[in-house]
């Protein structure tokens, strides 16, 4: 037993491999700002996809620089939908002290005997102007200026049915503690779908001389339904921002910062619709976008008495309404029949939404021969600025003369095909020896039982052997995994890393949860794991503790919060809070 469970591991280790081996391998540079204020530092990013780093060389123009602090390594890897994927990634820290534009040339890097080149970097270091408030007076007058919120539009005129996306964006060049939405954006006229998968990292960028550090929090994709000028209301949030004080607290952990409430909006956006141009092509249903199409069919060789199964799929980014199934224009030599739409799936694909529709027609031929089948479907693509038709493949057909061809007053599925004539041969034949009964067939009817039987007796043996409730093992193993990822925010910590302490901490809490509460990665949310830990009896001063460490976090990432005194009381606070829950949730359930 064990010899064989031996060999199924090594084999699942080999097929793994394998396929780690036939993924494609990729070396990229990433740099985290597009400009960068003199005297600021930057950030570069050196990625080996489905591989490692065997060596590794930095380019020469990076020694003109000043590194702060020593290379940072990560890895990474997910196995998903039965597809590994990998990656370790070099990441360097630099100081820009003179302005100009840098050339920066790639990377090179060895993995398995064979040298990969980096994508080439540029950057641009411009001079700074302004002054640093000194004092809360001149904080507060400069805050208009230091935090503000922006919606940025991927284009301003576009046509009906078209896909725009809106980046509601926040500038800043202090620290934020926290925003929350006060008034959500009006979208008249439009068609609205949030999209969840985009970049939502912080970057630095300069914006009239000031370097600010940016993310987009919110990114809508927008179909406009009318003609004419459209209008999108202002966003308002609230924003609490850090005035570099302390803020004494009776009771708590933390003798959090004084903040600043801070009421921000986006301007209203005005967005041009046009309609579309005259000389559509005849079966134009109104797709406006990039489109794909792609056929399939189920045989190429049949008779009049046979039907054709024909699949038509289109996949594309514009108003997934105005897509509907394209007329064949097979004419009087087939009968077609009304098609049925088999999938309807919407997605995301590069920071927009993408939608996929498959057609299914069932075409019946009326007279013998070679045919040939042209499916098109029309749409308008606004880059061209034209009308275009996606074919596909065209479907070559050889039609036989069936053997009972169909009348032509009786449609295709009516009773009258179902009539059979009654058998006029009434002579006597001798029975053979039937199967039924026979040993042959008590033997074949027997197998299956044996081996039901068999196979549960090996469970049962299995589960006395074992004895293991997976789920129940990884309840009791929650607090342990979380307290081993402190243990590396605490490595962290050590080196002044301050983004990848928070980065491991918030990982520890939101593992911690996902363990103890048998949650799923998209079933963890602030308010779901509320309702969960209310429903085990944890005191509501624990959930806010804990919730609050995650807000701490994450604010820490966004705004790059380095303080050494902060990091050892997150630190803290999370190994207490998660103590706490453990010890309520076991004495709950005991």
């Amino acid at each position: 037993m064990y010899f064989i469970k031996y060999i199924l591991f090594t084999s699942l280790i080999f097929v793994t491999t394998s396929i780690a081996a036939q993924k494609k391998i990729s070396f990229k540079a990433e740099i985290d700002a597009k400009e960068v204020v003199a005297g600021n530092y930057f950030q570069i990013t050196f990625t080996m996809h489905n591989g490692e780093f065997e060596s590794f060389k930095l380019p020469k123009e990076l020694k003109q620089f000043e590194q702060i602090g020593g290379r940072s390594q990560s890895t990474s890897s997910s196995f998903v939908n039965g597809k590994w994927s990998g990656s370790t990634s070099y990441t360097y820290v630099f100081l820009g002290r003179k302005p100009g534009t840098y050339k920066i040339s790639p990377a090179t890097a060895r993995y398995r005997k064979k040298n990969y080149r980096s994508n080439p970097l540029s950057l641009k270091i411009v001079k700074g102007k302004g002054k640093t408030a000194k004092s809360r007076e001149e904080l507060l007058k400069k805050i208009d200026e230091e935090v503000f919120l922006r919606a940025e539009v991927s284009k301003d005129t576009l046509h009906i049915g078209e896909q725009v996306y809106v980046d509601f964006k926040i500038y800043t060049s202090v620290g934020i503690d926290g925003y929350h939405m006060v008034t959500e954006p009006e979208f008249k006229g439009f068609f609205k779908k949030e999209i969840k998968q985009f970049n939502g990292q912080v970057i630095r960028e300069v914006l009239d001389g000031v370097q600010y550090s940016t993310k987009i929090l919110r990114r809508i994709a927008l179909f406009p339904q009318q003609a004419g000028q459209l209008e999108i209301t202002p966003m308002n949030m609230r924003v609490d921002v850090v005035t570099g004080e302390k803020r004494q607290r009776r009771f708590g952990l933390f003798n959090r910062p004084q903040t600043i409430p801070k009421n921000v909006q986006t301007e209203p956006l005005a967005i041009k619709v046009a309609t579309l141009p005259t000389g559509a092509p005849a079966g134009f249903s109104g797709a406006v976008g990039q489109y794909k199409t792609f056929c399939d069919y189920d045989k190429a060789v049949l008779s009049t008495d046979d039907a054709l199964t024909l699949r038509m799929v289109i996949t594309g980014n514009g108003d997934p309404k105005r897509v509907q199934a394209p007329d064949l224009k097979l004419g009087d030599k087939f009968e077609v029949y009304e098609p049925a739409m088999t999938e309807d799936m919407q997605y995301e694909e590069s920071g927009e939404a993408w939608h996929k529709k498959v057609y299914e027609y069932m075409v019946v031929p009326k007279e013998r021969g070679n045919h040939i089948i042209e499916p098109a479907f029309a749409y308008y693509n606004p880059d061209s600025s034209a009308y275009l038709t996606a074919r596909p493949q065209k479907i070559a057909l050889n039609v036989k003369q069936g053997k009972n061809r169909r009348r032509k007053n009786v449609a295709p599925g009516k009773a009258s095909d179902g009539i059979r004539f009654i058998k006029t041969d009434q002579n006597l034949y001798k029975k053979e020896n039937p199967f039924f009964g026979s040993l042959p067939f008590w033997v074949l009817l027997l197998l299956p039982v044996l081996g039901l039987i068999g196979a549960l007796l090996y469970k049962q043996k299995q589960i006395k052997a074992d004895d293991v409730d997976w789920a129940t093992l990884q309840q009791q193993r929650a607090t342990k995994v979380a307290q081993g990822r402190l243990e590396k925010a605490r490595t962290h910590q050590q080196k002044n890393e301050h983004r990848q302490f928070y980065d491991e901490v918030v990982k520890a809490q939101w593992g911690y949860v996902s363990d103890k509460l048998l949650l799923q990665p998209s079933e963890l949310s602030k308010s779901n794991v509320r309702e969960k830990l209310s429903g085990l009896k944890v005191s509501e001063s624990h959930i806010d503790q804990f919730l609050k460490i995650i807000q701490t976090c994450e604010m820490a990432l966004f705004a790059g919060m380095d303080n050494s005194s902060e990091m050892e009381k997150t630190y803290q606070s999370a190994l207490e809070v998660i103590a706490n829950i453990e010890k309520e949730v076991s004495g709950n359930e005991s």
